[in-house]
């Protein structure tokens, strides 16, 4: 797969990417482009991959064969200072116990945009607030971090992401901690943003819901990539998740919607189809 052209400022390519980790191969030969303002979803099971593969797009994983470019430039190449100025993350692990205040918190993400002193402009100041204000998280400003719900801490922690102002949004499990109600409406609030977006998702309706594009992962495997209508179906989804399911139109919207069968005994290897 080739790189990206200047016209996709904002694209990612995962090109022959392969991740190893402990003295095995984690992820295989993964070939993926997202252009420029896409949301693609990373669904599969657990262990499939998906957050090994998107740590290579913020430099944690390195991979063992292939390259990942933004905006066409291979992404080991950059400063840590520039790649921060295209790519901002919401991980799934990390500290949750920060001793600073929520302003702080997200005022991290002006960092690779302020000079070599790191002061805070005003600019930077109103950036960070409206950020808050974004994610229904202003009235936090001046709380301990450490004191939050982690439904609170994963907002201010999207909140910092936004303040970054990156081309790029990586999100892995985004919806962790937050009901039904904040789950919609940050997947809403990622989506308008008109950014590249690449998130691992575990609920396959809010991928089919949000995303432009779905990218199914299975033992580290690429085992298929298409629209909505094309991955959200049984044929893909039964045989990755071992699952019985079964597709039905959404009667509000175009986007497809799968109904889970109830497993009808403790042996959850192997399905028969009703």
């Amino acid at each position: 797969m080739s790189g990206t052209s200047p016209a996709d400022p904002a694209a990612v390519t995962f090109d022959g990417v392969s991740v190893d980790l402990a003295g095995r191969t984690a992820v295989h030969d993964v070939d993926l482009h997202v252009p420029a303002g896409q949301f693609l979803g990373l669904l599969g099971p657990n262990g499939s991959g998906k957050s090994t593969l998107l740590r290579t797009l913020y430099k944690v994983n390195r991979p063992s064969a292939g390259v990942v470019r933004v905006a066409g430039d291979d992404l080991l190449s950059l400063a840590p200072r520039e790649a921060a100025r295209r790519v901002a993350v919401l991980a799934q692990e990390g500290s949750s116990d920060f001793a600073m205040t929520v302003d702080d918190v997200v005022m991290l993400g002006r960092t690779p945009h302020q000079g070599g002193f790191g002061a805070t402009s005003a600019a930077d100041r109103r950036i960070a607030a409206e950020a808050l204000e974004l994610v229904s998280a202003g009235q936090l400003a001046g709380r301990e971090f450490s004191t939050l719900s982690g439904g609170e801490k994963q907002r201010v922690l999207l909140a910092r992401a936004f303040a970054q102002q990156t081309p790029v949004l990586v999100l892995d499990e985004p919806t962790n901690h937050l009901d039904i109600h904040y789950q919609l409406e940050l997947l809403e609030l990622v989506a308008a943003r008109g950014v590249t977006v690449i998130a691992a998702l575990h609920d396959v309706n809010l991928a089919a819901q949000f995303c432009d594009r779905i990218a199914v992962l299975v033992d580290g495997r690429l085992v298929a990539q298409g629209t909505p209508d094309e991955v959200v179906r049984p044929e893909v989804i039964d045989p990755a998740f071992r699952v019985v399911s079964d597709h039905l139109p959404n009667p509000h919207a175009g986007h497809p919607v799968i109904s889970f069968r109830r497993p009808r005994s403790r042996n959850l290897t192997s399905h028969t189809r009703a």
